[in-house]
């Protein structure tokens, strides 16, 4: 790596002060390392004003780095031989809403279980899945893997505004899927005709003497593949970005009550123990701000050569290897707006 390239460290009297670019040299290798990471452990769908490839991205951190072809492919191998991060989905339960009424007051006492399904088998349109998407979260997800939300009483609107971090191995076989069910708290049939406000809580009652007491009512459920198989049937299917914010339909397990509200749900890929040693030894917010300079650096030396003054807005290449940095390492925006 050309250590004679750099930004304000070069400064005299700077961190790069000592043998004449020793440290800035060693510096700039490892957020090399840190950006060549960043890349190979991509995941999910890139943003529309993103670079979808990989090869382009590692082509561009080569260039704005100035690392020589050979140099390159050695760091690139080292940084493969690294051990992966653990790869995790931050999962934001915010709110539903036009969820169905299962108690005889007309409302429900709902919360949500969800986690990762591992293991899971090519999308279609066969039986199996089918199936696989009717069941629940407990028959498809080891117990110590599931979470669950608070109970929010007496509504069909609920808000939890809840975060989980779902960990998870591999993404090419990994489904989302969150349940919504309506807490059943024993009370006699006394006590529901109490809270009888029309004929359609008496029929409510009728069911809930019928079914075994403290069994919670299925509301719907979410299920969401984490990288999805490119399909005539499906064109429009698509992987999670690298994050989303929407609302989701939450679907029936049989064919009775087919319009069961929605569930806003927020989604981000990040990552836990990185391998580089900079992730290992400096601050977050220190690396992605070094990463920043660096690539700042590097755009407005481009714009100088082309005799033109430098706009301001990154390439997007920089634009998209600053995004997955600051993703996967769950920058928040403050932190961001700060660097």
């Amino acid at each position: 790596m050309d250590p004679s390239h750099g930004g304000p460290e070069d400064e005299e009297g700077g961190p790069g002060a000592g043998p004449p670019g020793a440290l800035l040299w060693e510096q700039r290798a490892l957020l090399y390392e840190e950006a060549l990471y960043t890349v190979l452990y991509r995941l999910g769908q890139p943003e529309s004003t993103h670079v979808g490839e990989s090869s382009e991205l590692l082509r561009y951190l080569q260039e704005a780095f100035r690392v020589e072809p050979k140099e390159h492919e050695q760091m690139l191998r080292q940084v493969q031989e690294l051990e992966k991060p653990i790869f995790c989905l931050k999962a934001t339960v915010k709110q539903a809403k036009g969820i169905l009424g299962k108690d005889v007051s007309g409302f429900s006492d709902p919360y949500c279980l969800l986690g990762i399904e591992q293991g899971v088998g090519v999308p279609g349109d066969s039986p199996g899945l089918q199936r696989r998407q009717k069941a629940v979260v407990r028959h498809t997800i080891p117990e110590e893997q599931i979470h669950r939300t608070q109970v929010i009483t007496q509504t069909l609107n609920p808000v939890w505004e809840e975060t989980f971090i779902l960990e998870f191995e591999d993404i090419s076989n990994a489904s989302f899927r969150l349940d919504m069910w309506d807490m059943d708290t024993v009370e006699s049939v006394r006590q529901k005709l109490g809270e009888l406000t029309d004929l359609h809580g008496l029929r409510r009652i009728f069911k809930e003497v019928r079914k075994d007491k403290g069994q919670d009512d299925f509301l719907g459920n979410v299920v969401l593949r984490l990288q999805v198989w490119a399909s005539p049937a499906c064109p429009a299917c698509q992987d999670l970005r690298c994050r989303e914010d929407q609302w989701y339909p939450l679907e029936p397990c049989t064919e009775t009550h087919p319009d069961r509200g929605q569930c806003h749900l927020q989604f981000q890929f990040i990552h836990k123990r990185r391998a580089t040693a900079a992730s290992r030894s400096q601050p977050s917010y220190t690396v992605h701000l070094h990463l920043l300079q660096q690539l700042v650096s590097h755009e407005v030396t481009q714009h100088q050569a082309g005799s033109t003054s430098w706009n301001g807005l990154l390439s997007p290449q920089a634009a998209t290897v600053l995004f997955l940095h600051s993703t996967q390492k769950d920058l928040s925006d403050f932190h961001q707006s700060m660097a």
